[in-house]
């Protein structure tokens, strides 16, 4: 109870630690042309053993959306993101690398009534961990771990929801932490 009163503390009271995107810190309103995600991103910049090098999306590219009207659970058959709404994503993010090297991402789970906008997708890259087919990066094990979290009424939708407005990486230290990982104190 304690883990999820902090967390909650830090998803409505803000993250202070610093957040990552893909581009890094914002310098200028325009952005050069790139390869690729990984390709903007530092050999150094992400390493799976320390959670705050992990990528996130950026607030103001992606600023994450609900599905008005949307209830738990969501049927998985309605997760159709549009070719234009990747391309879209991509463009605000300047990716211009093949779809192979990232995961269109929904900021807010699809799972969790995230929406298949613009404002809810970002080209992930991967965050350096082999998992399986399914789980890509450590921001799908929170997905996973949220949606149960609401399926068994120990959190509420809108209490995951927030989980993912706020900084994942914080989310899955306080509640997924793996031996081997270097989380923030």
């Amino acid at each position: 109870m304690l883990v999820v009163a902090v967390m909650i503390a830090v998803v409505l009271g803000g993250c202070t630690l610093p957040a990552r995107t893909l581009d890094g810190p914002k310098t200028a309103p325009a952005r050069s042309a790139a390869p690729s995600v990984q390709a903007r991103l530092p050999a150094t910049t992400v390493d799976p053993r320390v959670a705050m090098t992990w990528p996130v999306p950026d607030d103001t590219d992606t600023p994450g959306l609900v599905t008005p009207g949307c209830t738990y659970p969501r049927d998985d058959d309605e997760r159709q993101v549009t070719a234009s709404t990747k391309r879209a994503a991509a463009k605000r993010y300047n990716y211009t690398g093949p779809s192979s090297q990232v995961e269109y991402d929904h900021r807010v789970p699809f799972s969790l009534c995230g929406a298949n906008t613009v404002a809810n997708i970002w080209p992930e890259p991967e965050d350096g961990v082999d998992q399986s087919a399914f789980v890509a990066n450590r921001k799908d094990q929170l997905e996973a771990f949220a949606a149960r979290q609401v399926r068994y009424k120990r959190w509420t939708l809108a209490h995951a929801q927030a989980v993912f407005l706020g900084d994942w990486r914080v989310a899955w230290c306080q509640n997924l932490h793996y031996p081997g990982v270097v989380c923030p104190a």
